[in-house]
């Protein structure tokens, strides 16, 4: 779960807009402590305040034009980290599950 948590974080810090000012150094993983689930992204209160223009990075805005606030495209950085990650993540945890599975028949876990 590290290997694949990492691989995520990287991949968004390698896909932010860098104009986007610190928000990437608000990017982080955490493992849970059964060691079966991950958070990547924004964690903790000052990261989630930090990365509060995410989201306007990641899907875009509509603007204002009566206030002269033009629209935003979107730039996606979250999901295509995700996407160019998954494939090779339900592979791998697959593979573990089996090697556990072979060894607790065999006995030898």
């Amino acid at each position: 779960m590290e290997r694949a948590a990492k691989a995520i974080e990287v991949d968004m810090l390698i896909g932010i807009p860098q104009d986007t000012g610190d928000t990437a150094s608000f990017i982080s993983s955490k493992i849970a402590r059964d060691g079966l689930t991950a958070r990547i992204g924004f964690i903790g209160k000052k990261a989630v305040e930090g990365g509060y223009v995410a989201r306007f990075i990641e899907y875009g805005t509509k603007g204002y034009p009566k206030r002269n606030i033009p629209a935003m495209p979107a730039r996606p950085f979250m999901s295509p980290a995700f996407d160019a990650n998954r494939d090779w993540i339900v592979s791998d945890a697959q593979q573990q599950i089996r090697s556990v599975l072979f060894d607790v028949s065999r006995g030898t876990a």
